[in-house]
């Protein structure tokens, strides 16, 4: 094997090793983000229970006819099943994304030992050369 494909064996590895590297830095960059999104959009949503909680507990002392307080609130109370219902999705969705972050650090660190055992490869391949020359 001549000094010029070993060189460029050197060189497609460090090519490569530096794509991976950044694919796997942008896919965190991008869980990291949808991460907080997620947690922000469940605060909001445990906001909208918390004012409907108030809402009912405000009509239950109001002076309106008990018909019109137990329509008011069972409007309020499937209001308030649709946002933990939302909330309990929005939950679920944040696990999920916590377990594939998991999934995406230990691939990334599988790929960092692979490149990091195929540089050795190279590298030991590489003193072995014989100058048929000398």
């Amino acid at each position: 094997m001549s000094i010029s494909a070993i060189s460029s064996m050197s060189s497609h590895s460090a090519i490569s090793n530096l794509s991976s590297k950044k694919a796997s830095s942008s896919s965190s960059t991008s869980s990291s983000s949808a991460s907080s999104s997620s947690s922000s959009s469940i605060s909001s949503l445990e906001q909208q229970r918390s004012s409907i909680e108030q809402q009912i507990q405000q009509e239950n002392s109001s002076n309106d006819s008990s018909d019109v307080k137990q329509q008011k609130i069972q409007a309020l109370q499937a209001e308030l099943e649709q946002i933990e219902a939302q909330i309990q999705q929005a939950e679920q969705a944040q696990q999920t994304q916590q377990v594939s972050k998991s999934a995406e650090t230990s691939n990334s660190q599988a790929e960092s030992v692979q490149t990091m055992n195929n540089e050795s490869n190279t590298n030991s391949n590489s003193n072995n050369i014989i100058d048929v020359y000398a």
